[in-house]
């Protein structure tokens, strides 16, 4: 229902929900990667939720968004139901531990600018905060900020991300920590490696459109394939987590499933730097990283967006 700049909404339902953090635009479904190679880097909880929201438009979508979300949700752990994907040589993973309950939980975010800091790239500045809370059978009080700026220089576009957060409660599940590792952030270090209830990211990333194969081609009758549109990006990111007490430090261990590795924190901060080739006007990449913190060997890396 839409009155004046306000929409009100109400939504019951039952998803997957991604515990990933600071996902960059773009790389929040795991798609075709999944479906024939059984490359599904996240982790879900199988969320049941009722909820009422209201949005409020600042002025014009370009400007800002504010918006509020009350309602029920209820986690419970999501086991993994198929094996491998359609060509994959590997099993899928299994979900990282996470607590069962069911909370009212209360939410708050406010964009500034949300073209330049979500899946539209214009450039320019922009921020997006976000605070909730859980009070039930789990209680949690999370907050994050995120600050992006974009710029071209023709071909080249420059990006800066900075982003962190914080989880305070006596005992917080630990779907709610914050994980760093893999080819979404940090890439090169190992998949969700560190773990903490107060973590920072920055990233800086910088790619250069080739200007060749723009256009999109005829596969079979009114099948299109978009242009290839290549390019070369690079990429550094910095990353640093902590747990902050007893109860964070309880559930980090409970965050750990069978035949993973335990996370822990990053103990100062960490860096990687990464380069490759991008193509789809920089929508996936493919590349090499590696940390630069410490000596390390070239990894290979492949994802959505620019950041290696």
């Amino acid at each position: 229902m839409r009155r004046a700049n306000a929409i009100f909404g109400a939504r019951a339902e039952r998803a997957l929900a991604s515990t990933n953090d600071f996902v960059p635009p773009f790389a929040d479904d795991p798609g075709l990667s999944a479906l024939f190679s059984s490359l599904d880097n996240f982790d879900y909880v199988d969320r049941r939720s009722a909820t009422f929201s209201v949005a409020r438009v600042l002025g014009s979508l370009d400007r800002g968004l504010a918006s509020a979300q009350v309602g029920l949700v209820s986690d419970h752990a999501e086991r993994t139901r198929i094996l491998r994907g359609l060509f994959g040589a590997e099993d899928f993973r299994s979900n990282r531990g996470v607590d069962e309950g069911t909370s009212i939980v209360y939410s708050a975010d406010l964009e500034l600018h949300p073209n330049v800091t979500g899946e539209f790239v214009q450039p320019g500045i922009g921020a997006r905060a976000h605070v909730e809370a859980g009070r039930g059978d789990l209680d949690w009080t999370r907050s994050e900020l995120r600050i992006t700026g974009r710029k071209y220089f023709g071909p080249l576009s420059v990006v800066t991300q900075a982003e962190g957060g914080l989880v305070a409660g006596d005992s917080p599940p630990p779907q709610q920590l914050f994980e760093l590792g893999g080819d979404q952030s940090l890439p090169g270090y190992d998949y969700k490696e560190f773990v903490g209830d107060r973590a920072a990211l920055f990233r800086v990333f910088a790619s250069y459109r080739l200007n060749i194969w723009q256009r999109p081609r005829r596969v079979w009758r009114n099948f299109l394939m978009p242009g290839l549109s290549p390019g070369i990006a690079g990429s550094v990111q910095g990353g640093w987590s902590e747990l902050s007490s007893p109860g964070a430090i309880a559930a980090a261990a409970r965050l750990t499933s069978p035949g993973l590795p335990v996370a822990v924190p990053t103990n100062g901060a960490v860096a990687t730097a990464g380069v490759g080739l991008t193509f789809f006007s920089d929508m996936i990449h493919f590349g090499v990283a590696r940390p630069i913190d410490r000596a390390a060997r070239l990894k290979f890396v492949a994802g959505f967006g620019t950041a290696f």
